[in-house]
């Protein structure tokens, strides 16, 4: 789906679902007491504020995407395989 994203196949309702996504995602890991202790420890000593994150994906537009999408370089790809 990367390919086409950069080939200008992605609208706007294709971001809108995924920050629909993100915020599932985000008020569901909140679900149990051993999973917000590890929110905040990690945004803690990662050095973010993980009550700002459904702000930062509210801010999450077609053209910041498309912009984004264009900064990746294929030529400087890799892939592991680990058995």
């Amino acid at each position: 789906r990367l390919g086409e994203a950069r080939a200008g196949d992605l609208d706007a309702k294709d971001v809108e679902r995924l920050r629909a996504k993100a915020y599932g995602q985000f008020v569901r890991s909140w679900n149990g007491v051993d999973q917000v202790a590890a929110q905040v420890s990690t945004a803690w000593t990662q050095g973010w504020d993980l009550f700002r994150y459904l702000e930062l994906v509210e801010q999450v537009t077609l053209e910041r995407v498309v912009d984004r999408l264009r900064t990746f370089d294929r030529s400087r790809r890799a892939a592991s395989v680990v058995r």
